[in-house]
């Protein structure tokens, strides 16, 4: 228990690792997708961070919006952020690890890897980002009765 525990709950801390193989996939059948034109596929991030430079964050969500110009439509395919992955030079990890280890590029290395889809297209938000998406379209009103006040206040740091 606490092993696994562990596992799950480490720093997010890169780790040197010289040994690792590269799992080998088992053989499949094999089908041939052709890449249709009109189709884009983007990944899109919302990282936990304040600042993109900062190493320690992780992706909170994993969204694959797929662009259908053909048909007029948009499909969004969210990817689960601790799956359990192999993370190119890294070994495994939760999906969302990827992020902090290596940005958005390694982030669609793994997709690419794991789910043999090739994304080369991003776009990503952080919370400063999400904040001020919401000042621009006017914020959010938040109905918060008196009697919530009080408690809510306690995990604020307001008396």
């Amino acid at each position: 228990y606490l092993y696994v525990r562990g596992k799950i709950y480490r720093k997010n801390k890169p780790t040197v690792v010289t040994d690792i193989e590269t799992p080998v996939k088992p053989k499949e059948e094999t089908i041939d997708y052709k890449e249709v034109d009109g189709i884009t596929n983007v990944l899109l991030i919302g990282a936990d961070g304040i600042n993109f430079d900062s190493g320690d964050q992780r992706s909170d969500s994993m969204i694959i919006a797929t662009l259908d110009s053909n048909n007029k439509k948009v499909k969004l395919t969210s990817l689960y952020r601790d799956a359990l992955v192999y993370i190119p030079g890294y070994g495994e990890d939760k999906m969302n690890a990827s992020f902090s280890l290596g940005g958005p590029e390694l982030v669609m290395d793994t997709i690419r890897y794991n789910y043999d889809l090739n994304i080369e297209k991003y776009a990503m938000i952080n919370f400063v980002g999400f904040e001020a998406i919401i000042d621009q379209i006017g914020g959010i009103d938040i109905d918060v009765q008196e009697y919530q006040l009080h408690e809510l206040n306690k995990y604020i740091g307001i008396d």
